[in-house]
C-alpha cells in the first residue's frame, strides 16, 4: 500500500489521537511519524492548535540520515558525522536531497563520488522506507523513526539539520502561510523561538522542491475537501 492510500484513514485516526492527546497533555510537543508523514504533521497542527514550535514532524533527522548513511557506505572512509548534508521536500518519491551542498571533509560530494553513483544514493534515499518493510516482510519500521528525532528534540544540536517548519508567506512553495514544510535548520532551536536557515543552491533544486511542495499540498487539500 502507497503512503497516499492510508491518506483518509490515517487523517481520521490522528485526528481522534490529536485531539486526545491535548486534552490531557496540552503543553505537550507533537511529533508525528504516520504516513504520509508530511499530511498528517499538517493534521496534527490543524487539529492540535498549537504553534509550530510544538509540531515538529521527523522526516528531516530519518531521510538526513539515511542519506549520510549511504553516502558514507561509498568508501569514503569517513563517519556519518563528517558529512554535512540534508533532505528537503516531501517524506516519499518527492523527497530533494541536496546534492549540490553536500560536503565531506570541506570537499563536495561530487568531487569523490561519481554522478551515475550519486543518482542511485538519491534513489535509494527516496525509496528508503520502502526497502527497510521489504526486509521486514511484515510490521512496521516504526522504531527507527521515532528514536533519531525524540532523541535529536530532548537534546538540541547546533549541527543543521532539516525539519518541518512553517512556509513563510513569501515561499514559493506554499500560498498558505499556514502551511507546513522541510526546511534546513537547527533541530530542537525550536523550543528557544530561533529560527536557523540556510540556503542550499536554489536554481538545483527549485523545481523538484516545489514539485514536492506541490504534492504535498494535494494530499492536504484531499483532507480539507473530505471534512467539507
Amino acid at each position: 500500500m502507497s503512503r497516499d492510500d492510508l491518506l483518509l484513514t490515517n487523517m481520521k485516526i490522528v485526528t481522534s489521537v490529536v485531539n486526545e492527546v491535548v486534552a490531557q497533555s496540552p503543553d505537550t510537543v507533537l511529533m508525528p511519524v504516520t504516513n504520509p508523514l508530511d499530511a498528517m504533521a499538517q493534521r496534527a497542527f490543524q487539529v492540535s492548535g498549537f504553534p509550530k514550535q510544538r509540531v515538529v514532524g521527523m522526516p528531516d533527522i530519518l531521510d538526513t540520515a539515511r542519506f549520510r548513511t549511504f553516502l558514507a557506505m561509498e568508501r569514503l572512509d569517513v563517519s556519518v558525522e563528517s558529512i554535512d548534508a540534508w533532505v528537503l521536500g516531501g517524506h516519499g518519491d518527492s523527497m530533494v536531497p541536496v546534492v549540490g551542498s553536500t560536503i565531506v571533509g570541506g570537499q563536495p560530494i561530487s568531487k569523490l563520488i561519481p554522478k551515475g553513483r550519486l543518482d542511485a544514493i538519491v534513489k535509494r534515499t527516496q525509496d528508503g522506507g520502502a526497502e527497510i518493510v521489504n526486509y521486514l516482510k511484515t510490521g512496521s519500521a516504526y522504531y527507527a523513526p521515532s528514536l533519531p528525532p525524540s532523541s535529536r528534540w530532548s537534546r538540541p544540536s547546533s549541527s543543521t539539520r532539516s525539519r518541518l517548519s512553517l512556509a513563510p508567506p513569501t515561499s514559493k512553495a506554499s500560498t498558505d502561510r499556514r502551511t507546513l514544510r522541510r526546511s534546513p535548520g537547527q533541530a530542537g532551536s525550536e523550543r528557544r523561538g530561533r529560527d536557523h536557515r540556510v540556503r542550499p543552491h536554489r536554481r538545483r533544486i527549485g523545481r523538484p522542491l516545489q514539485r514536492s511542495a506541490d504534492a504535498v499540498r494535494e494530499l492536504v487539500e484531499v483532507m480539507d475537501n473530505a471534512n467539507g
